[in-house]
């Protein structure tokens, strides 16, 4: 994990929102760690309505975290919740120690998103397949989970500070044809 909070994995998710189901919650808890999916850590974590209490719950930030790094396809559906969950509780992970941890994890998904910048072509053929009437579409890599992750960070405010890094990392890329790259594809997804 890439890091570690000072609380147990729990025997119980209270659901103190009322938003999940007592077969979801048991299912969850059912289901060893390294078999959790991104629809169990948007239960758990939120954002707003997670199925636990803070104390229940933050024992799965950090495998959301890895989760989100080690899951190219599927890690976008977890941002907006390590991103909430951070936020809404940073005073609560600052108490534990761990908001450092969760700020760094957070940087760290959005270093790895942008370290390389990769384009498919869909040509009309691929386009008609996807339902498309495009002549062709061209598609970054990991664009939703950028815009997506400086989006939550922006809205949900606590850490509006690693959105302005990144931004300016990209936009003061010293000749670095990679993040100037993302420079501009993130201008022009956030303006669309």
């Amino acid at each position: 994990m890439s890091f570690t909070v000072p609380y147990s994995r729990p025997t119980a998710l209270s659901d103190p929102y009322f938003d999940h189901s007592e077969e979801v919650c048991q299912r969850i808890l059912a289901t060893p760690d390294g078999e959790l999916d991104w629809s169990d850590f948007q239960a758990i974590l939120g954002p707003f309505l997670p199925a636990g209490t803070y104390e229940e719950a933050v024992y799965f930030l950090p495998m959301a975290f890895d989760y989100c790094l080690s899951n190219e396809r599927d890690g976008i559906e977890v941002i907006t919740s390590v991103i909430w969950f951070s936020s809404q509780f940073a005073d609560r992970l600052k108490h534990d120690r761990v908001v450092d941890a969760a700020r760094n994890a957070i940087t760290d998904i959005l270093l790895q998103a942008t370290r390389n910048f990769r384009v498919v072509h869909l040509d009309r053929d691929a386009c008609a397949k996807q339902g498309w009437g495009l002549q062709y579409e061209d598609i970054v890599l990991l664009s939703r989970h950028v815009c997506c992750a400086v989006e939550d960070l922006t809205r949900f405010a606590r850490h509006y500070d690693l959105a302005d890094w990144l931004v300016g990392r990209l936009a003061y890329h010293r000749d670095d044809v990679v993040r100037a790259a993302w420079f501009l594809e993130l201008a022009r997804k956030l303006q669309d």
